[in-house]
């Protein structure tokens, strides 16, 4: 365990959704309207790198990522299927700590076991969780969105596009089945609302502090 030498109040922002629902754009968004106030951690995977990242990952194989999790230096982790791309993601105690340091405030983009990963080690209290979905009013017209968005940004085989769709039917569900692990369930059809809501509550909790 990596014990905590910040005296900075440990918020995080969580932002969970499905493949294609937003996640990235607003997480740029926010550092781009409040760069003073937030940070985005790096996202530890063991996937292989991709033309289209930017940045946001720090790659490591599998024994390595192991090794991470076993002497306790992640925050949370998960694993995506399918199981046999053994695709794992995580992110590091020492790379928030470091963004507490600075008075800012981390930026994580969480699925439903990064967020109560983190839930567990740093309680329910310490992270405002923003739940995101897509336009729709029934899971399939949700499914649909996201389905033409993945197909839009033109960078996931037909194979990811089905994997990403399943995983969406299990993040819908999730929001449905654990809204208590939510200050904020938003539809994102409206990129500038959902920025406002979070640099306002991100604004109060660092001036706040």
């Amino acid at each position: 365990m990596i014990a905590s030498t910040c005296a900075f109040p440990r918020h995080l922002l969580a932002l969970t959704g499905p493949s294609g629902v937003g996640k990235t754009t607003i997480s740029q968004r926010l550092i781009d309207t409040i760069a003073d106030y937030v940070q985005k951690p790096l996202i530890i995977t063991t996937r292989l790198p991709s033309r289209y990242d930017d940045g946001e990952y720090h790659y490591v194989t599998t024994e390595k990522f192991l090794e991470l999790k076993k002497s306790g230096e992640l925050a949370a982790d998960t694993m995506l299927p399918p199981q046999n791309e053994q695709r794992r993601y995580g992110y590091r105690i020492k790379d928030l700590e470091v963004i507490w340091q600075r008075k800012r405030i981390p930026i994580v983009i969480t699925e439903m076991h990064l967020l109560q990963g983190f839930i567990v080690r740093y309680g329910r209290n310490s992270i405002f969780s923003c739940g995101l979905l897509p336009p729709g009013e029934s899971k399939e017209a949700m499914l649909s969105v996201l389905l033409d968005r993945l197909h839009l940004r033109n960078r996931d085989s037909r194979q990811s596009i089905r994997g990403r769709i399943g995983n969406a039917e299990h993040d819908l569900l999730f929001f449905n089945n654990r809204a208590d692990l939510f200050d904020h369930i938003l539809v994102n059809d409206d990129i500038d609302s959902i920025v406002s809501i979070l640099a306002k509550y991100v604004i109060r909790a660092v001036e706040g502090s």
